[in-house]
C-alpha cells in the first residue's frame, strides 16, 4: 500500500497459484495437480451452485455489522429473545427463554439501554471520488464491474474490527476506495495490477470482508486513487487431491461455496 509496488493477497479466502489462470469464467475445468501421486481432477459447473451472497453483498449482508441482515438477536413480544433468520440456521425462530436471564445476570444486560445503529448515508454527501480516468480506461476490460457508487464504497472501505464497526454504526466515515473493482481472473488481475503500478494507483485486495487487522482501512492522508479489488467473482475450484485432502482454488471463494461445490462432487 503506498508505495506504488502493490503486494495484492492479504484478506483472502485461499492463496492463488501465479502459475495457473483460467480464461474460461463460464465452465470450471481442474488442472492437473503437479504434487505425486494425487488422484485425477474433478470438473464442476459454476452455474449449478448457489453463491453465499450477489455482487451488491449489502443485498442480504449487514453493511455495517457481521452476519446477514435477516439474521440476527432480537426481543420478541414475549419478552424473550430468539434468532431471527427465517430457516437460514437451525436456531432461527428458537426462542431463548434462558438467555435474556443469564445476560442480566451475568453481564448486567439491561434492555432499556439502547443505542440506535445510524440509517445508511446519503450517498451525495460521501466524501467525492478521487479519478483516474486513464487507469478506469484501461482496467476495463479486465473486470467483471468497476464501480464507483457510494454504498460499494463504503462496504468496501472496512473490515469488521470493533472500531470499524462502531465508527460506521454512529454514521462516522473515513477515507473510503474511489473504485471497487471485481477480476473474473488471474489474467484480469495481473492486468489491473500492472494499470496501477503504471499510474501510480493504490490497490488494497477485498475477500470476504472480515478481516480483523485493520488491512481494508483506507489511509485518511492518502490523496493517491485508491481501488478495492474484490475478489468474490474468482471463485472456482481448479483441482482436487482426494490423496491428500487438499483442494486448490481461485482466491475469491467463500467457505460456503467452497462446501456447496466439493459437495456436488461427491
Amino acid at each position: 500500500r503506498g508505495s506504488g509496488q502493490i503486494i495484492y493477497f492479504h484478506d483472502l479466502a485461499v492463496p492463488i497459484d501465479a502459475a495457473m489462470s483460467l480464461k474460461d469464467k463460464s465452465a470450471v475445468t481442474m488442472q492437473t495437480c503437479k504434487a505425486q501421486g494425487t488422484s485425477a481432477p474433478i470438473s464442476s459447473s459454476k452455474e449449478e451452485v448457489q453463491k453465499a451472497f450477489p455482487i451488491k453483498r449489502e443485498e442480504v449482508l449487514r453493511w455495517n455489522g457481521w452476519g446477514y441482515r435477516d439474521s440476527g438477536f432480537v426481543l420478541n413480544d414475549n419478552g424473550n429473545i430468539e434468532f431471527s433468520g427465517k430457516g437460514r440456521y437451525s436456531l432461527s425462530g428458537t426462542e431463548l427463554h434462558k438467555f435474556k436471564p443469564f445476560l442480566e445476570e451475568r453481564f448486567g444486560f439491561d434492555t432499556n439501554l439502547k443505542t440506535f445503529s445510524q440509517p445508511p448515508p446519503d450517498l451525495t454527501a460521501l466524501p467525492r471520488v478521487i479519478t483516474n480516468h486513464s487507469y478506469v480506461e484501461a482496467v476495463r476490460p479486465f473486470c467483471v464491474k468497476i464501480s464507483d457508487d457510494g454504498m460499494d464504497r463504503i462496504v468496501h472501505s472496512h473490515g469488521h474490527t470493533c472500531h470499524e464497526l462502531f465508527a460506521l454504526r454512529t454514521g462516522k466515515y473515513g477515507r473510503l476506495p474511489d473504485y471497487v473493482i471485481w477480476p473474473g481472473s488471474h489474467r484480469d488481475v495481473e492486468k489491473i495490477v500492472l494499470a496501477a503500478k503504471e499510474r501510480n494507483v493504490c490497490v488494497i485486495p477485498f475477500g470476504g470482508g472480515t478481516n480483523v487487522s485493520g488491512a481494508l482501512e483506507c489511509p485518511t492522508e492518502e490523496r493517491r486513487t485508491i481501488v478495492s479489488l474484490d475478489m468474490t467473482e474468482m471463485d472456482k475450484i481448479l483441482w482436487i487431491d482426494d490423496d491428500n485432502l487438499t483442494v486448490h482454488v481461485e482466491a475469491g471463494i467463500v467457505g460456503q461455496d467452497l462446501e456447496r461445490q466439493v459437495s456436488l462432487l461427491e
